[in-house]
């Protein structure tokens, strides 16, 4: 069809100049012009969503309640991607969650945020998620279930170089979490991802993972990066 429209050009065009060519094209095949870059534009978003746009992700991290930093998740993803061997562009880090919830209210953010929060959790979007304790302690009101952390690095063969402490919540890298005599989670301050958090002592900040999770070897690791013991912050972050 565009080659009839070139031929029909051609010849009701002939002896006119550039000017009179292009002044007769936009007369009378303007809208064909229109068609034709809708129908490319459409091809290339459905490119970009087949491609880029709903591409797979290898390791999916949240952070609630800390300030939305997308230099720092990115900063973030780049570091786990280069310890891990995860491509970087498999390595979701979200701290767009700011989340009233509880007892907790805060000003001037999304509530869509809380919908989308438990909505990736239920659909296994999230992998692990940053969050302060009494977030996790809400989640657990609301039947949400966590994965036991020492199961997590017995999943990895690449983690048996990182440590758990015991109960007593002493150990080389950071102290567990503990519920009702299980340990789901770890406290960040001190380890290698706590050093670019807000971490409030009244209501420290946790690394959790939910109990069904498909890609349990991705957590594996990631618990092994950040148990791994920092004298200082990454440059990277």
């Amino acid at each position: 069809m565009v080659k009839k429209w070139v031929d029909d050009i051609r010849e009701k065009t002939k002896g006119m100049g550039w000017e009179g060519r292009a002044e007769y094209v936009m007369a009378y095949y303007w809208y064909h012009i229109l068609l034709t870059a809708l129908f490319l534009g459409l091809c290339i978003l459905l490119a970009y969503h087949i491609g880029w746009g709903n591409r797979k992700m290898d390791f999916s991290l949240v952070l609630v309640n800390q300030e939305v930093d997308f230099a720092r998740d990115k900063a973030l993803a780049k570091d786990f991607a280069q310890h891990s061997g995860i491509r970087e562009r498999r390595i979701s880090v979200d701290s767009d969650y700011l989340i009233s919830y509880g007892g907790v209210e805060l000003e001037g953010i999304n509530e869509s945020s809380y919908e989308k929060f438990f909505f990736n959790w239920m659909s296994g979007s999230i992998d692990g998620a940053v969050m302060p304790k009494s977030f996790a302690r809400y989640c657990k009101s609301q039947n949400g279930e966590f994965a036991e952390v020492s199961q997590l690095l017995e999943a990895c063969k690449n983690a048996s170089a990182a440590s758990l402490p015991g109960k007593s919540g002493k150990g080389i890298a950071a102290p567990l979490y503990w519920e009702n005599g299980e340990a789901i989670g770890v406290y960040l301050e001190g380890t290698r991802l706590g050093q670019c958090l807000e971490c409030d002592p009244k209501d420290p900040v946790v690394l959790v993972f939910p109990k069904e999770m498909p890609r349990r070897e991705a957590c594996a690791k990631f618990l092994a990066y950040i148990l791994e013991e920092v004298c200082e912050k990454p440059s990277q972050l």
